[in-house]
């Protein structure tokens, strides 16, 4: 299967280029159980709150500089996730967005399971706006947002940069 995630990855993109959410939504849910990542097929208001607390839970046992000091993620499996789950993203804020909450809290959990990498910066600036927008927590979310904009410096990740402000 390792093998065939750059092909898997072309289509997924492709899919969503051609505005075939659905399709693009299946495939990479597809790519991530293979990869052992299962994502919920229904999305309840229950399942939501439980990973947000998951999540909030998480990061508590962080400071804002414990957060930045995370190691690097040297697990190509945990990035390839990341990676399927970002592209996700913007498919399900189209298509499915009660999904997409799910799919940020996923990557956090990776990054902070695993260590940061790229698409981390993309991770943190997606919460930092749930944050905002979902509980009106916005000294959390600022706090989560300075995150996401010193990862994406720390890594040299500045083609996210749309995607981080």
């Amino acid at each position: 299967f390792e093998e065939k995630l750059n092909a898997y990855h072309y289509l997924i993109r492709v899919l969503a280029a051609s505005r075939k959410y659905q399709e693009t939504i299946s495939k990479v849910m597809f790519v991530l159980e293979e990869l052992g990542e299962i994502l919920p097929t229904e999305i309840t208001a229950d399942l939501i709150l439980r990973e947000s607390k998951e999540v909030e839970a998480a990061l508590a046992n962080y400071s804002e500089p414990e957060l930045l000091g995370l190691p690097l993620m040297t697990d190509r499996r945990a990035r390839t996730k990341i990676l399927m789950l970002t592209e996700a993203m913007s498919v399900a804020y189209r298509g499915t967005p009660f999904l997409l909450p799910i799919l940020v809290y996923r990557m956090i959990k990776l990054s902070l399971e695993h260590g940061l990498c790229d698409l981390s910066c993309v991770a943190f600036s997606a919460l930092g706006a749930l944050m905002v927008t979902a509980r009106e927590d916005f000294e959390g979310g600022y706090r989560i947002g300075r995150v996401a904009i010193e990862i994406m410096k720390r890594l040299n990740a500045e083609r996210f940069m749309s995607r981080v402000y």
